[in-house]
């Protein structure tokens, strides 16, 4: 097959042993797809959502178009992650190509290359490869489409603060995490920690201890119930008291004092976790307009900033939307922007607001 016609970018295709011009967003219908790869290739099953096109030195993927979180597919503009199982003679440092199956046909995605992979017990889980450039919004909506957007969760938990921010964390939980069964451990040193393990679970890049692990045995008389993943710092609150003062250990000069207390910080940590450690999101640098526009429609949490991630992390919440947002610590006039959805489908106003994002999936 001679695949004539302009191109934006030379996409290598198994079984020719040189670039052949595919243009990304190129569409092949069925009657195209059989002689789109040159007569050396191989055709591997990946599974209903994946097939590989295989030939020396060279690999292509097609995946099904679609959303599925849990599953193979396009993940966002950026990227598409394959998932178990993987045939014998797949070589992931070979690829080259990917193209999305659509009902009537093939869509070029352009070239790709390799990412990460997962391996648990020896075995490979999961496999992330990176489009050579971001798919256009267009095109990401076509092979994985995320409207109707669903239901959001619910913002009634914001009209407890901020009498009872325990009560808004478990409400605000029980929307987010709908389907996560939660554990049933009940702190021994506070009641509040024991409302906090309660809430659906939900790891991230801060984890709090489980009672079995919370250490008091400190000769400053504070205890310690949690730390940064990588144990950059712990957290630690006064043993004495209903709602008592939560430090930081690790993050400045000695104890550096959160603003809220155990029952507030409780709160902002579970919607920081919905924010920074969610599947659906972004991490963005911006400057103090971009961060308002960002911010307007949505509705600030009442309640004092967090000193991390950054020093004065305010938090905001919108239909399905979490967004965290601070100055960095270098005291400059660039903000840290957080955003973290239900759904992809409650990022896309987002996309629209000229942001710099390091990461975005929406």
């Amino acid at each position: 097959m001679d695949p004539a016609g302009p191109a934006a970018h030379p996409t290598p295709v198994p079984g020719y042993g040189a670039p052949v011009r595919f243009e990304v967003g190129q569409f092949f219908a069925l009657t195209q797809v059989d002689s789109l790869f040159g007569d050396g290739a191989t055709v591997l099953d990946g599974g209903a959502d994946v097939t590989y096109v295989s030939a020396p030195g060279e690999l292509a993927i097609i995946v099904a178009s679609g959303y599925r979180p849990d599953g193979s597919g396009v993940r966002s503009a950026d990227d598409l992650v394959l998932r178990e199982p993987f045939p014998a003679g797949v070589e992931f440092a070979s690829a080259r190509a990917a193209f999305a199956r659509l009902p009537d046909g093939l869509l070029c995605l352009g070239p790709v290359r390799p990412g990460s992979l997962e391996r648990q017990g020896g075995r490979l889980r999961e496999v992330t490869l990176w489009f050579d450039k971001p798919l256009s919004y267009d095109l990401l909506d076509r092979v994985r489409p995320t409207s109707p957007a669903p239901e959001p969760p619910s913002l009634g938990w914001l009209d407890l603060l901020p009498g009872d921010p325990l009560g808004a964390m478990e409400q605000f939980a029980a929307g987010w995490f709908p389907d996560t069964e939660p554990p049933r451990e009940i702190s021994i040193v506070s009641p509040a920690l024991g409302r906090f393990h309660r809430t659906p679970e939900h790891c991230g890049s801060v984890f709090l201890y489980p009672s079995s692990r919370t250490d008091r045995d400190r000769a400053d008389g504070l205890v310690a119930f949690g730390q940064e993943s990588d144990g950059v710092f712990r957290l630690l609150f006064e043993a004495a008291g209903v709602n008592p003062a939560v430090y930081y250990e690790g993050l400045g000069d000695g104890l550096v004092a959160e603003r809220e207390p155990l029952h507030g910080f409780l709160l902002l940590f579970v919607l920081a976790r919905a924010a920074l450690d969610g599947p659906h999101g972004g991490l963005a640098f911006a400057d103090a307009d971009q961060v308002r526009r960002l911010v307007e429609p949505l509705r600030r949490v009442p309640l004092r900033p967090l000193r991390w991630p950054g020093p004065r992390t305010h938090t905001y919440v919108g239909p399905g939307l979490v967004v965290q947002a601070g100055p960095t610590e270098d005291g400059s006039e660039v903000f840290e922007v957080y955003a973290g959805a239900s759904h992809p489908a409650f990022l896309r106003p987002l996309r629209h607001l000229d942001l710099a994002w390091e990461v975005f999936n929406g």
